[in-house]
């Protein structure tokens, strides 16, 4: 991945984020559909995020297991 993918890469993952926050931010008051709206909604982003930000720890060569080596 060259440096404009990375770009790309970390704006996707900040956009995920923003729009899980936006979603959690009315989570006040649901109902249950939406609710379970709201957790496939999460859920969706979220592995989204995890899979766009695997794609950029692997261009800039960030060993997966690095925290554990602290502990």
């Amino acid at each position: 991945m060259d440096k404009s993918g990375a770009q790309d890469s970390a704006l996707r993952i900040s956009q995920l984020l923003e729009l899980m926050w936006g979603i959690h931010s009315k989570y006040e008051g649901m109902n249950e559909h939406d609710i379970t709206l709201y957790k496939v909604g999460i859920q969706t982003f979220l592995l989204e995020a995890l899979e766009e930000a695997k794609a950029l720890r692997v261009a800039v060569e960030v060993d997966e297991d690095y925290n554990e080596d602290e502990n």
